[in-house]
């Protein structure tokens, strides 16, 4: 995943699915530690709210 800037990528433009398992095999400052907690059921939550937005 290509960084947009020094600090974070531009998450519109990539993959959720992309985006949680760059998170989860990256290498994390230890700060950045916590985002592995409940990582899945996060994403998971996300995925769901996005389906709830789509127009039928």
């Amino acid at each position: 995943m290509k960084s947009e800037n020094a600090y974070m990528p531009d998450i519109s433009k990539v993959d959720l699915n992309e985006f949680k398992n760059e998170i989860k095999t990256g290498r994390l400052l230890p700060s950045r530690k916590p985002l592995l907690d409940d990582i899945d059921e996060f994403f998971f939550s996300l995925e769901m709210q996005a389906l709830e937005m789509q127009p039928n």
